[in-house]
């Protein structure tokens, strides 16, 4: 249905306007109905499968990357119909000139500027041949198997380039050093689960709500590095499968979340090939950095749906979205101020180890904040978020009295 809808609107030439309303529409009133009724229909049919299908496999669960790759695919086709060669001048005449990774991939492959030499960025950013939208291209990337369940991200664009010209962005031997990185952050994830019980935690809550507000804030903290370890495994298996295929999709968890001290940073370096998309998909289309202030609420809000469509998800979303706010007017208005301050101690009463106390202080903080909110959105149920809740106010009360 979906694809009938693109090849409709495309064909008889709608406006961009009404070509994203209904697309949006659509795609999250589908979200709204797998998620409410998914099962039920799942159920319904589960009589007529069972002769040909004997496991019920749950695919309400990977609908919503259903629903990335559909908007993906429904914009990267109104784009390339529409503004297509345009698109793909503007790309080469940026890449050729200011893109560092298609520089280098040009330098490894003795300066031979073709297709293969090219970045994913480039493959996004410019539209393929208007042939290339077919339904088995469509059905190719809705379905691609590395990438199927969890991601990462990838857009329709780089994805069809890439089944014409597969990437030379790492070779045989960096693969293998990617390799031996996901084994060390299985071994990683396995020792620290050998001493640290974090899922046994929430098996027993009862046992958590008799810890201190301190040990909480301990296990609350590993249990974040249990979802960054194991989540990152995950991300960096797909993508080394995806590689040896052919495919440079975008690297998720580029670093610990632990070296985090900003929410932006924390969005942009988590599930970074999802940040991409929401980027290119949302972002850009709603006026960019224009209208960032406004852009912020749509953008979580659909972030939290996506997630599971729940009522606390939105109360998530508010927060997130308010303390984004604070932290850009601060970061706008008074980082300016801040360095110069800093820089006026270090300079004239040398001490340098005054921006390390000041950094590391607001640092160890919005961790601390960060291991919260992202522990809302992901593991823990109703009755820990009561603690969760003391936990945060306390954490609040004495980031204000440090500072």
């Amino acid at each position: 249905m979906n694809y009938v809808i693109v090849v409709l609107f495309v064909r008889y030439k709608f406006s961009y306007r009404v070509f994203m309303a209904v697309t949006w529409l659509l795609q999250l009133t589908m979200l709204f109905t797998v998620s409410l009724y998914g099962e039920e229909l799942t159920s319904d049919l589960a009589p007529i499968l069972k002769s040909m299908w004997q496991s019920k496999f749950r695919w309400t669960v990977v609908f919503n990357m259903y629903t990335l790759r559909m908007i993906a695919f429904n914009m990267d086709t109104y784009e390339a119909f529409n503004d297509g060669p345009a698109q793909q001048e503007r790309a080469a005449r940026k890449h050729d000139t200011n893109c560092v990774e298609c520089a280098q991939m040009r330098d490894a492959n003795h300066g031979e500027g073709t297709s293969v030499t090219r970045c994913y960025r480039f493959r996004t950013e410019s539209s393929c041949h208007p042939r290339e939208y077919n339904v088995l291209s469509y059905i190719a990337y809705i379905l691609y198997v590395p990438l199927y369940v969890a991601g990462p991200m990838s857009s329709f664009n780089a994805f069809v380039s890439y089944c014409h010209h597969a990437t030379v962005a790492m070779s045989r031997r960096h693969m293998l050093f990617y390799a031996l990185r996901a084994l060390n952050l299985y071994v990683a994830l396995v020792f620290m689960l050998h001493f640290v019980f974090v899922n046994a935690f929430r098996l027993y809550p009862e046992v958590f709500f008799q810890l201190s507000i301190g040990e909480q804030a301990f296990l609350l903290y590993y249990s974040l590095a249990f979802l960054w370890l194991k989540f990152s495994l995950i991300w960096k298996l797909n993508r080394l499968t995806a590689l040896l295929d052919g495919f440079d999709v975008p690297e998720d968890m580029r670093r610990c979340f632990s070296n985090t001290v900003s929410i932006r940073d924390f969005w942009r370096d988590w599930h970074a090939s999802f940040n991409l998309w929401i980027v290119r998909y949302m972002y850009i289309p709603m006026g960019g950095n224009k209208r960032k202030h406004l852009n912020i609420f749509p953008i979580f809000f659909f972030i939290a749906i996506w997630h599971d469509i729940e009522l606390w998800m939105i109360h998530w979303a508010c927060i997130i979205c308010v303390c984004f706010l604070v932290e850009l007017f601060f970061s706008s208005t008074f980082l300016k101020i801040t360095f110069t301050l800093m820089f006026f101690i270090k300079r004239t009463l040398y001490c340098p180890w005054s921006c390390v106390v000041f950094g590391s202080h607001t640092g160890m903080q919005d961790c601390c904040l960060l291991v919260l909110w992202v522990l809302m959105s992901c593991t823990w149920g109703l009755d820990m978020r009561r603690t969760q809740d003391k936990l945060l106010l306390s954490l609040l009360r004495r980031f204000f009295l440090g500072c």
